[in-house]
Parts: structure tokens; sequence; C-alpha cells
């Protein structure tokens, strides 16, 4: 296994204290502006492997719910944005849900993703313009397009700024970046620490806030227009989840430390995982700043 090590992706520090030791990768926090990231990790080949392996079959088996949710996502982006043009470019498309979405309503879309398999599905599926390939591999034309989304990618992405600088680029001068992200501020993350359930040092390499999320995009050109926390309208919201949330936490922090006080090591709950709850996840609405 092949690491590196990196500086922080917003101010470029290096003096950072280790949140989470999950060998044989260290989940830090810069102690200048606060980004939580990965360091050491995975190098760039590495992570595309993972990424290749990883997501497209999972997607593809639940396209109902995840178009159904594209949809949803869509009219919303819709509802709070406004665009004077309808070119689409969506970083990380997947099997095309959300493309697919704006197609029927009449926008011109076009695609990237790292998963050959989602990359075809989407072809073939919905007659897609996807390609293959990441953002740094393409040669998009200066402000060619009125709205860029980054549905739930932004955690497996080696160079955030970087990408965020190209996409102000790309994107018109009245033109709108949306993405999801993991938010490592929220409850469950907090009470769960290293068991919240998005961590993943192997393919999560960064591991935004609210806060990180907009000093980021103001950084690279952006303002920050709207953010929400999608859960309860969302595939991953049932009512027991809200019952989980105490009942894991009750075995994470009394049932599992009495067991293993009574050196009942065999009767310790082990794999516990945060469940899905609001707050997980953040969806940022950020449109570019004039110049």
């Amino acid at each position: 296994m092949v690491l590196e090590r990196v500086p922080c992706n917003i101010c470029e520090s290096e003096a950072a204290d280790v949140l989470y030791s999950m060998d044989p990768h260290k989940i830090v926090k810069c102690k200048d502006c606060g980004l939580v990231y990965v360091n050491p990790r995975l190098k760039e080949e590495a992570l595309k492997d993972i990424y290749n392996e990883s997501y497209g079959d999972t997607y593809i088996k639940q396209e109902s719910t995840r178009s159904s949710q594209a949809e949803e996502d869509f009219d919303d982006v819709s509802k709070h944005c406004h665009f004077n043009g309808n070119k689409l470019l969506d970083i990380g498309c997947s099997a095309g849900f959300f493309l697919k979405a704006a197609k029927e309503r009449g926008w011109q879309c076009r695609g990237i993703d790292l998963d050959k398999e989602a990359v075809e599905f989407a072809k073939k599926k919905f007659d897609l313009d996807v390609e293959y390939r990441a953002l740094e591999e393409t040669d998009f034309k200066e402000k060619e397009f009125d709205l860029i989304t980054l549905w739930g990618v932004l955690a497996h992405l080696r160079d955030p700024k970087a990408y965020f600088i190209y996409i102000n680029r790309i994107l018109k001068d009245d033109g709108w970046l949306v993405l999801s992200s993991l938010n490592i501020d929220s409850i469950c993350a907090r009470l769960f620490k290293e068991r919240f359930r998005l961590i993943d040092p192997s393919a999560h390499i960064y591991y935004f806030s609210t806060t990180t999320i907009t000093k980021l995009l103001e950084l690279t050109g952006f303002e920050v227009k709207r953010r929400y926390y999608p859960f309860w309208s969302t595939p991953y919201f049932k009512w027991i989840e809200l019952w989980n949330v105490p009942l894991r936490l009750f075995h994470l922090k009394v049932y599992n430390p009495i067991l293993k006080f009574l050196g009942l090591e065999n009767f310790v709950k082990k794999d516990i995982k945060s469940p899905p709850f609001w707050g997980n996840m953040v969806v940022v609405y950020a449109r570019k700043k004039l110049t």
C-alpha cells in the first residue's frame, strides 16, 4: 500500500492534530483553518481503483429511488437558482440520474465520472453525453456552463481547491455550483466520532464541515447562497433510525465498556456505526462571484 502525505488543502499548513488513528491512515484536523482530512492517504491510482470498484453497481441497483431523488434535487435547484442558459455539467455523475432529470426538463447535459460501469449505464440507458475521465483531464471552454454539480463527490477529490478554481473558470459569470458533502460537524459525527458512518479513510479523504466548505468556496471565487441538510425526504429516512441514535450510543458508551470491565469480551457489540440522521449530509448552493 503506497501512501502520500499532503498539506491542508485550504490554507496549505502542515500543522495538524490527529483526530483518529485508523491504521495505516490518520484523520487529522488543520490547526489553522479546521479542515479535517486523511494524512497520509492512498496515492491517486489506488484511489481510482477503489472508486471504480465500489459505487456504480450499488447506484444502478437503486435506480428507482435515486431517479426520484434526482428529480427532487433538480426541481429544488430550479426553484432557488436563476439561470440565463441551460448548460449543465455533473462531475461524478455516476449512473446519470441527475443528468436524466435535467435532460427531461430541456437542459443540455454533460457528465464525467471515474466509474466505467456507471458511465456505460448512463450512455446506454439514458442516452447521455457522459465520459469516463477526471475533471483535470477535460478541456472545457472558459465560461461554458450555467450550472455545475458535484453530488457526494467532494470527499473523494484529491485536490478540492484545484477543482473549485477550474470549475470557477468554466462557469459563466452568473453560474452556479451546487454540491452535496458529508458533514463532519454533524450531530452524529460529534457523538460517534470515528464511528461516524461516513468515515472511510480509504475512499473519503476529505471531511468538510459547513464552515470549511464555505471557506474553500470563498477562497476560490464563490459566494454561498443557500445551505440545507437533506434527510427527511430522502430514502435514508426511516423512523427506526431516530431510535437507533440513542440505542447505538448506549451500546457504544455504556453497554460495551461494562462488558469489557467484566471481562465479557465475547458479548461486546462490534462494528457499531452511527445511523443515517439529519445533518450527516449538507447541500450547498454557491454562485460565482463577479470580478
